[in-house]
């Protein structure tokens, strides 16, 4: 879970789920084991208090016939209304449910290390350009366009 604003400033919640689906055979035999990730939607939220983000996380579960006993596993950024250990989201959850292991999301770590080696190191800097600069050629080519005509 985290929020985002759209274009009107208004933070939405966004919901992905993580689960692992286990497949059977006709005897009820474990056969295959796979890890699949659900994006549930956005909802809107009116502030990003934990007390409002976690009613919104809990709904969300519950109103999709999910039982909150079942989760062994949270991720959220770093922000303290999600991660704080006495009142953030990831605490009033793991209050409800204590096998809810809290882990910061790997991929707001991997965007704060890339943002701070952007800063510090002038060759990254100018790696993840050469990145940009090809990604946005690739996309102009593969939706039929020209690449000289956005410049």
């Amino acid at each position: 879970m985290d929020t985002t604003q759209d274009v009107a400033k208004q933070d939405h919640l966004s919901q992905v789920f993580r689960y692992v689906a286990i497949d059977r055979d006709e005897v009820g035999v474990a056969t295959d084991i796979r890890i699949v990730e659900a994006f549930l939607g956005f909802e809107l939220t009116v502030n990003s208090s934990s007390s409002e983000l976690e009613s919104k996380i809990v709904s969300c579960v519950e109103g999709h016939g999910l039982e909150l006993s079942r989760c062994r596993g949270q991720g959220y950024d770093g922000a303290a209304n999600m991660s704080g250990i006495y009142s953030g989201v990831q605490a009033r959850i793991a209050e409800r449910e204590p096998l809810a292991l809290y882990v910061h999301c790997a991929a707001h770590n991997l965007n704060l290390v890339i943002n701070d080696s952007v800063k510090n190191v002038q060759e990254v800097r100018q790696f993840y350009d050469v990145v940009e600069s090809l990604y946005n050629f690739l996309a102009t080519v593969l939706r039929g366009g020209h690449y000289l005509e956005t410049f």
